[in-house]
């Protein structure tokens, strides 16, 4: 005779994290969407620099450069401020792509995705500020190296306050909606 094991009477628990769902396809759709709302944030903020009132205060403001000639303060504050608001878009990526996948690596993938889409749009908006203020420069070769070195050092100083800003609060949201629902271990 065959060792049946026992049946148990009472019906399979489903947790909601036990459901298969693509994480590659969930990060995608929330990573794009969320690197539509970061790239949204950076096109507003760079219009409104264009503002002639809004600029000019705050260049004003702070001294012109702080290494050298080729980052200034104000730059730096712009990004900082950006990086600060792409901070809750980040959080909640992650906490949404944790939920809806349950895995650490897709709230991840989707920062990445995210990360992406605003490092695209960020670069166009140091390509058209180049176009629009190389007329307006003396046409010298040193000042033109100068402005394209203080775009590069501000396009890093972007992506390293996105990477350690954004994917630090896009972890956060992914071990707090993988908390929720859940008490596995982090995979």
């Amino acid at each position: 005779m065959q060792n049946i094991p026992p049946q148990s009477v009472y019906p399979p628990q489903v947790i909601p994290q036990q459901i298969s769902r693509s994480g590659g396809r969930v990060a995608l759709k929330y990573g794009f969407i969320a690197g539509a709302i970061l790239s949204a944030i950076s096109i507003v903020v760079f219009i409104t620099f264009l503002i002639p009132g809004t600029s000019d205060a705050l260049y004003n403001m702070f001294p012109q450069a702080l290494l050298g000639n080729y980052i200034s303060l104000s730059s730096t504050i712009v990004s900082l401020f950006v990086a600060l608001l792409n901070m809750i878009v980040y959080f909640f990526v992650g906490l949404l792509t944790a939920r809806s996948t349950g895995k650490m690596g897709a709230a991840m993938l989707a920062c990445l995705w995210a990360l992406l889409c605003f490092l695209v749009i960020d670069i166009c908006t140091y390509v058209i500020g180049a176009f629009m203020i190389l007329p307006l420069i003396d046409v010298q070769v040193q000042s033109i190296i100068s402005l394209l070195i203080s775009y590069v050092f501000a396009f890093m100083i972007d992506l390293v306050l996105a990477l350690v800003l954004g994917f630090g609060a896009g972890g956060l949201g992914a071990l707090i909606g993988r908390q929720k629902n859940s008490f596995e271990p982090l995979r």
